[in-house]
């Protein structure tokens, strides 16, 4: 009977690792930002822009201009397809946040280059019609960007 209560407590102990905190996001509060060129599916750039400052406003991390890319990134893509040829006329979207930095990496030569690593990734694909698409665009970043700062809050 000890031995089998031995094996659970272990269990629950060695378990509880598997939900450890991520330690690379512990002490971070500023990101660079910055999100490329976008003007598909009645989307535009400062959609993007402007929800994401607002989310991260309220959160207490600060996002800031790209000046360096050896600081901490957060890095939001969004790759949006058009479908004209449907009825009515649908957009695909992919939707993916990163946060991390470039590091040295170099191989057991000495030889190598700048290499991303990222501490955080989330993304998925999603569609919609044309008209739609803004706003389940939109929904699903705030929830991706919110699901972001939760884990970096947890990991403090």
């Amino acid at each position: 009977m000890k031995k089998l209560l031995g094996i659970v407590v272990l269990g629950l102990l060695i378990s509880g690792n598997v939900y450890a905190k991520n330690p690379f996001l512990k002490g971070l509060d500023t990101f660079q930002f910055s999100v490329h060129e976008i003007d598909k599916c009645y989307v535009k750039t400062n959609d993007i822009e402007t929800s994401a400052k607002y989310i991260s406003l309220n959160s207490g991390i600060k996002l800031i201009d790209m000046k360096s890319s050896w600081d901490e990134i957060l890095q939001i893509t969004v790759m949006i397809q058009d479908i004209k040829d449907t009825s009515p006329a649908i957009c695909i979207g992919y939707l993916k946040i990163e946060a991390g930095r470039f590091v040295d990496a170099k191989n057991t030569k000495g030889y190598g280059a700048p290499a991303p690593a990222f501490f955080y990734d989330e993304a998925m694909m999603f569609g919609g019609l044309r008209d739609q698409f803004k706003n389940k665009l939109i929904s699903n970043l705030e929830k991706m960007m919110k699901d972001f700062i939760i884990e970096l809050k947890e990991s403090q």
